[in-house]
């Protein structure tokens, strides 16, 4: 007659292991990701709070304050930026409708991605902005809004700001502070003061940015807002190659979690970096809006940048035509999504012939009319867009985002 055989202490010890292991956060897939993104503080991860069998005093409050808390922790407004390994401009412009050759999502081709991005290179900011998305949104669309000073000395300040017939509040101001300006000088050519102070940059890991920690409490607070850490930030991007970077690094189920967007567009410019180009062609990837199924909220910043003799910008005369569909090709795949909310500012870039900053310390663009300030009204009158038709193309893309025409 067989005996049943007790299992040996060994293996029971491993096994009850095993299920205290797979609650924890620390073995979680968006753990593993937190550890593939960040390079840094693994020291601080590997020291952090572990996870206490006992349940937190946290889940002694009721829902409803629970719920508040969880979004002052996780709804975070984050930069994402990315380190190239190889920004080359490319030969030739090809058409927007033509997708980047490159692989959208690496597998066995990693190499080919390292050519253009380092390993680990995503950057996460907190955003340091007191003005939200929400609020700049709502200035944007406010045509009463006068904030118009009076007096003499003030009629050239008054052409930007809020009030003026052209003028739209720009958003790179806002968030001046919240990325650092990048190193534009080789490494070997940076002083041992710079290389100290590039990496004290407020660089955040995204462990932290996206809160994390708190999930570290307790195994009942882990299982009831593991999934609030994506799903309740907004992350924000000024290149194109970051936000594929980041769905690439994800996991289709990770990447269906997120569901707010920010993406700063820069339509203009005489490089192809600096136009809408980019955007236009990475956005075009196939199988990118299979990442993006749970997106519900867009915020789309689009600065329009005229940077005087050869450069490309949309032009006042283009309003009514189908020209202007073609700085904006790459929000056709978006337009599929099942969106809920979208807010779309189009304004001035600061640097532009009609910016604050173009108009005023930029010599080479005074050099268009002439050093004439009456010349350069008559050419804002023939290039620029008015704050009303600025909020009018903004309102055809908010529109044509939520299928809404």
């Amino acid at each position: 007659m067989a005996t049943k055989r007790s299992a040996s202490p060994l293996a029971t010890s491993s096994a009850k292991r095993q299920r205290q292991t797979s609650t924890s956060p620390s073995a979680s897939p968006l753990y593993a990701v937190c550890c593939v993104l960040c390079p840094r503080d693994r020291a601080d991860r590997a020291g952090s709070t572990p996870l206490h069998p006992q349940p937190s005093t946290l889940l002694n409050l009721p829902a409803e304050l629970r719920v508040h808390i969880y979004s002052f922790v996780f709804g975070n407004f984050i930069h994402v930026e990315i380190e190239r390994a190889n920004p080359v401009k490319p030969k030739y412009n090809p058409p927007y409708s033509t997708p980047p050759d490159r692989p959208p999502f690496p597998s066995d081709e990693s190499d080919v991605w390292d050519r253009w991005v380092h390993p680990r290179s995503l950057r996460f900011y907190l955003c340091k902005s007191a003005v939200s998305e929400e609020d700049a949104y709502r200035r944007s669309q406010d045509s009463s809004l006068n904030e118009q000073l009076p007096g003499d000395e003030e009629h050239y300040a008054n052409y930007w700001r809020a009030g003026d017939t052209f003028h739209i509040d720009p958003c790179f101001p806002r968030h001046k502070k919240c990325v650092p300006e990048k190193q534009r000088d080789l490494e070997w050519m940076l002083t041992p003061r710079e290389r100290e102070r590039q990496k004290r940059s407020p660089y955040v890991c995204i462990f932290k940015a996206i809160g994390i920690p708190l999930l570290q409490t307790c195994s009942k607070v882990y299982r009831e807002a593991k999934n609030l850490p994506l799903s309740q930030s907004t992350f924000a991007f000024r290149d194109p190659l970051a936000l594929v970077w980041m769905l690439s690094t994800f996991s289709l189920s990770q990447c269906n979690l997120l569901t707010s967007l920010c993406m700063f567009w820069t339509a203009g410019g005489a490089g192809y970096s600096s136009n809408a180009m980019p955007w236009n062609r990475w956005l075009l990837i196939p199988k990118l809006t299979d990442r993006l199924q749970g997106l519900r909220v867009i915020h789309l910043s689009i600065s329009i940048l005229h940077v005087g003799m050869g450069s490309e910008a949309p032009l006042r005369r283009d309003l009514h035509t189908t020209n202007l569909d073609t700085w904006v090709a790459g929000l056709k795949p978006l337009c599929e999504l099942p969106l809920k909310q979208a807010r779309v500012i189009i304004s001035d870039d600061p640097d532009s012939k009609f910016g604050v900053k173009g108009y005023s310390s930029n010599q080479y663009l005074a050099y268009g009319w002439n050093y004439d300030h009456e010349n350069w009204l008559h050419l804002r009158d023939l290039e620029c867009f008015t704050a009303d038709e600025k909020r009018g193309w903004a309102e055809q893309l908010r529109k044509r985002l939520l299928k809404e025409t």
